[in-house]
C-alpha cells in the first residue's frame, strides 16, 4: 500500500516511541539513584502508598488528556514493575526477593 499521508504519520509516531524510549531511559536512570538512596539507607525497595498515589495521579492525567484510564493504569504498573525489578537487582537482593515480608 502505497499511501504517503498514513507513511508520514507513521513516521510520526515512530519519532513519537524514540522519544518515550529516551524518556523511559532517563527515567531509569534517576530509579538507579533512588535504588542505590534506598540500599543505603536500609530502606524497603517497593513503596505500595507511593506507587499507588502515583498511579492515581497517572491515571487522573490519562483521563485530563482523553487516554483510556485503564490502558494508562495497566502501562504505569509495568514501568513500576520494572522499576522494581532494577532497584533489587542494585540492592543485590535475589530476584522475587522482598527484604520487607524477611524482616
Amino acid at each position: 500500500m502505497n499511501n504517503p499521508p498514513l507513511k508520514d504519520l507513521r513516521s510520526k509516531i515512530d519519532i513519537i516511541d524514540q522519544k518515550i524510549i529516551y524518556l523511559l531511559a532517563e527515567r531509569h536512570l534517576h530509579i538507579k539513584e533512588i535504588g542505590k538512596i534506598k540500599s543505603l539507607n536500609g530502606l524497603k525497595i517497593r513503596d505500595r502508598q507511593r506507587e499507588k498515589e502515583a498511579l492515581e495521579q497517572r491515571c487522573k492525567l490519562a483521563e485530563k488528556n482523553k487516554l483510556e484510564k485503564n490502558q494508562i493504569k495497566k502501562l504505569f504498573k509495568t514501568i513500576f514493575k520494572y522499576s522494581v525489578a532494577a532497584q533489587k537487582k542494585i540492592s543485590g537482593a535475589p530476584k522475587g526477593f522482598d527484604k520487607n515480608r524477611h524482616k
